[in-house]
């Protein structure tokens, strides 16, 4: 039974939702299809037209790290020889490979020049070390090498020059200290021997000031006198013993250039025959 509207005319059927949705869904697949097909063709395109600056090709192998093993020298150089395959099997101390010698004439030459340069210097530093006028070089090293022999008597003659300045002015302070250990002992003895008469004079100006015999004013300065000398007796007594300290370092010193130069030679001496 079909229902009439009131102004007598029928409604149209509206759209199907599923139609509508399946559509849409054939819309979207053409767009993504027809963008796929364009990629493509301008991938093939830009294949075709585009041109490479490097075209590198190369085989490899993939080769898990663990079995990636180096092999290394401790002191390096050039391979001339690998006395082993891609796939061999290697065991302990098996040799893998052999290095060039590179040796050459220069080197030699330059390790001779090196070990004569030390001999020399163990010459100039045993001939320091006794205190000899002068170092003993081997003959052959004389006649061969005199440049190397001139620089060492050069090099030794400054060095004892500068220790023969040294231990001189060493050797001048302990006599100035000694000098004025000698001063002012002196100038005790005298200082003490003129408070004793002074003191005597201080006796006798006091029995004659009983007696009303001489002026007060001399006798006290017969006072003042005594009083000023006892005064430079008690400062040379106490600069004595400073004075004898001041002696004693000095000389300490003085050892000690000597003892502290020989030193330094056995180090150098030691240094130079390890090296030897």
């Amino acid at each position: 039974m079909t229902t009439v509207p009131e102004n007598g005319v029928s409604a149209a059927p509206g759209p199907d939702p599923a139609l509508m949705e399946e559509l849409e869904v054939r819309a979207m697949t053409h767009v993504f299809l027809f963008l796929c097909m364009a990629l493509v063709v301008g991938f093939l395109a830009w294949s075709w037209l585009g041109r490479l600056d490097i075209v590198s090709t190369a085989s490899g192998e993939v080769v898990p790290s663990s079995q990636a093993k180096s092999v290394q020298h401790l002191e390096g150089g050039i391979i001339s020889e690998i006395l082993v395959r891609e796939g061999d099997e290697v065991t302990k101390d098996q040799p893998l490979v052999v290095l060039e010698s590179t040796t050459s004439g220069a080197d030699v030459e330059e390790l001779t020049v090196r070990l004569t340069s030390l001999r020399v210097d163990l010459a100039r530093l045993e001939a320091e070390l006794v205190g000899a006028d002068e170092p003993v070089f081997p003959r052959d090293i004389a006649a061969a090498h005199p440049h190397l022999v001139n620089q060492a008597i050069a090099l030794f003659e400054t060095r004892r020059s500068r220790l023969d300045n040294q231990i001189g002015a060493q050797r001048e302070l302990v006599t100035q200290r000694s000098q004025e250990i000698k001063i002012i002992s002196a100038r005790l003895v005298n200082e003490k021997e003129s408070l004793k008469l002074l003191k005597e004079q201080i006796a006798i100006s006091e029995d004659l000031l009983k007696d009303d015999l001489t002026n007060r004013m001399l006798h006290l300065n017969l006072l003042k006198d005594a009083a000023e000398l006892k005064g430079r007796i008690g400062e040379d007594e106490a600069a004595l013993p400073s004075a004898v300290a001041a002696h004693k370092e000095a000389q300490v010193r003085l050892a000690g250039i000597r003892d502290s130069d020989q030193e330094q030679v056995r180090q150098d001496l030691d240094e130079k025959r390890r090296s030897l």
